[in-house]
This record gives C-alpha cells, structure tokens and sequence, in this order.
C-alpha cells in the first residue's frame, strides 16, 4: 500500500471515530424516587393483604405447658414467673375483676409481675390466652368488644379487648399451679401441700374393700371436702392401714361421707375409732377456660 493511499485511509478512519463519538445519547436525567411510602405522603390508600389461615388449632391455649418457651432446654409444663407471657394482659400491671362491668381492670403497675390479693397480668395470659388472641393482638391490637373513640383526642374513651370464643370440646383447657407464690397471682391462697386432719367415727369403723362405702364420722367436713375429691383415710396409730378414694357425696346430717374405693386404693387391713383424713385434691390453684371469653379493659 503505498504513501498517499494509507494517509487517505487514515483520514476516513478519524472521520469515523468523530461521527460515532457525536451520535452518543445525552447522559439520563436522575430518577427521583420517593423515599417513603406512596400511602404515607399521598393520598394513596395501602394495598396490602394479609391472607391468614383459619384452622381449628388456633383457638387452643396459647401456652400448652409442653414446650421450652425460653429456649433454656427445659420444658415448661405450668407456669413460670420468668417468663413474660404474651397476651391481652400487661404482664406487669395489677387486676380486679369488675362483677358490675363483666371484665378485669387494672388497678397498678407492678415491676415484679407481683400482686398482693389481685390478679398478675403475667400470670392471666399464662392461664386465659389462645392461640387466636395472640394473633389478633400481633396484627391489629387485639379483638375489641368495646372501642370508643369519644371525647377530645380520645380522652375519656374506653377500649375492652375480649378473648377468642373457645368451644366446650377438646379446645377448651384446665391450668393448674402450685407454686409458692399464688397468692401473689390470685387473689387465692390455698394450700400448697395436702392437709390433714382428725376425724372420729361413731363407732368402729374397718378399712372396706372395694365399692361405694359410705364412711360414718362424729364432725361434719363441709369445709374440707366436696363430691369428687381424692381422700385418703388412715388409721391414726397405724399410719400403714389405709383407703383412698372419691368422694361420691357427703351428709352434714349425719355426718356421712360416701368413697368410692378401688382395690388399688386399699393399704392392708384394720378396725379404730380415730381415722386421719387427708383430702389430696385441694392443693394449688385451678382454672377451666372454656366458652367464657374474659375481657380486659384498657392497659
């Protein structure tokens, strides 16, 4: 190739060169995006919707006493004070149960979740939350049975939250406790251990076989037994010789107690006069959650 022709080749290459730099596209403008939500500075109603399953295993208890809700490797099987349960309740403010108004009210704030002769907040979520409730509450505050809006900013106004309808079959549940402490989360404070006492026949009396016996006594033991209680009654100076059963009925008339006894209840053999009753059933503090939906009032 010679002298001339490659300068000629040279010349359209940069004419080249030129015309592709010139026909390059002016640089974008900036996006100007929002930054924050459309529906937040707009008027832009949200569009979210939550799609939540409703199956019959939410309306169970909250708190099935069957499972490490602190992660500690032990498994909680009734109540621990630790442990901030979650529910309608502040886990630490004070209740009273209002009779005239039909829910519980709170009447202090309580640090240590304990409450002297009242109901611990802590300790009605334990027994009283479902499953529904604690997803109600995580998604918009709870279920309101009352929700007043009245008054200036909402001064004075009132809102009740109510408990999920628990139907009378295999949902509803039965809490039990027989901590130390129930009388620092009840307004109850019943024995702990089981309780003894003296009790005399009027004649004597023998350790039965199995069946309905109707055991006769000289006092009356209104106040320490009731039909479907778990007796046992032994021999004052023979611990050994005993029975144990239910409680069918009892008459303060003639201070009679009907037992049912199986054959497993029976301890050896025996006749006396003086007999040890002890009642093993009216220890720690029990509670039945059924169709009843309790409601608290504001927190």
């Amino acid at each position: 190739m010679g002298p001339k022709r490659w300068w000629k080749l040279r010349k359209v290459l940069a004419l080249a060169i030129v015309l592709s730099v010139a026909a390059q596209p002016a640089p974008a403008a900036l996006l100007n995006l929002a930054q924050t939500p459309l529906f937040v500075s707009t008027n832009i109603p949200p569009k979210v919707l939550l799609t939540v399953s409703k199956d019959q295993q939410l309306f169970k208890k909250a708190y099935n006493d069957y499972t490490d809700l602190d992660g500690d490797g032990q498994i909680e099987s009734t109540y621990k004070h630790a442990i901030d349960y979650y529910g309608y309740f502040d886990a630490k403010k004070c209740y009273a149960y209002s009779t005239a108004r039909q829910r519980f009210e709170p009447t202090s704030v309580s640090a240590s979740k304990y409450c002297a002769g009242e109901w611990s907040g802590n300790f009605l979520n334990w027994a009283t939350m479902s499953r529904m409730d604690a997803v109600r509450k995580l998604l918009y505050g709870g279920k309101r049975a009352i929700d007043q809006t009245f008054g200036s900013g909402g001064v004075n106004a009132v809102t009740v939250l109510e408990r999920a309808y628990v139907p009378m079959d295999a949902h509803a549940w039965a809490k039990f406790y027989n901590g130390p402490d129930i009388a620092q989360l009840t307004p109850f404070n019943p024995p702990t251990a089981p309780v003894a006492f003296a009790a005399s026949t009027s004649s004597t009396f023998a350790i039965p076989g199995p069946g309905d016996v109707n055991v006769p006594f000289t006092t009356a033991m209104n106040a320490s037994i009731a039909p479907g209680d778990q007796i046992r009654i032994q021999r004052a100076g023979v611990p050994a010789q005993y029975f144990m059963g239910a409680v069918l009925s009892f008459s303060n008339s003639n201070k009679t107690v009907k037992v049912r006894v199986d054959a497993a209840g029976v301890g050896a053999a025996g006749s006396d006069l003086s007999w040890t009753v002890t009642n093993l059933s009216r220890t720690g503090f029990r509670c039945a959650i059924s169709r009843w939906a309790p409601r608290a009032a504001p927190t």
